[in-house]
């Protein structure tokens, strides 16, 4: 394809007429009139030329800006409405700790045994006192379970 020059007019079969942009030893990019860009193997493309005169391209379309009205004579105030709070997470709340000292007598014979206990003797299982729940198990030995974990017991 030698002897084309950029800016020279070519006709291709298949997309028309247009204007060389580009050539070099692999590739020609041409500006078609009415198909846009196109590049082709410098090899491979058949060109012929074209005495046509390149037509005016349309400027590229801007976008339009936009026109501030004029205030009117009074303008009206509008109240706006009151904004929505923030969601926030939960805090967590922790249970308060009883003292006995603080709650009186009766939480002192809650917590208090209604039997002195010889040493060295263990209450049956069925007299003895419901053993306090355990303490969360918040012990930085083992990690956290997510949901997923939690779901598919992984």
């Amino acid at each position: 394809m030698r002897g084309y020059a950029i800016g020279d007019r070519v006709s291709q079969p298949q997309y028309g007429t247009g204007t060389i942009r580009l050539v070099d030893e692999y590739h020609t990019v041409i500006d078609f009139d009415e198909h846009g860009i196109r590049r082709f193997s410098t090899s491979m493309v058949k060109l012929e030329r074209s005495s046509t005169v390149e037509p005016g391209k349309p400027p590229k379309r801007t976008r339009k800006k936009k026109v501030e009205e004029a205030p009117a004579e009074a303008p009206v105030v509008e109240e706006a409405p009151a904004p929505k709070p923030k969601r926030t997470r939960k805090k967590k709340v922790e249970a308060p700790v009883a003292d006995a000292a603080d709650e009186g007598p009766s939480a002192a014979a809650t917590l208090a045994p209604a039997e002195p206990v010889a040493a060295g003797v263990q209450p049956d299982a069925a007299d003895a006192a419901p053993a306090a729940a355990p303490a969360a198990e918040d012990t930085t030995d083992t990690p956290r379970r997510g949901w997923w974990q939690r779901t598919f017991g992984a």
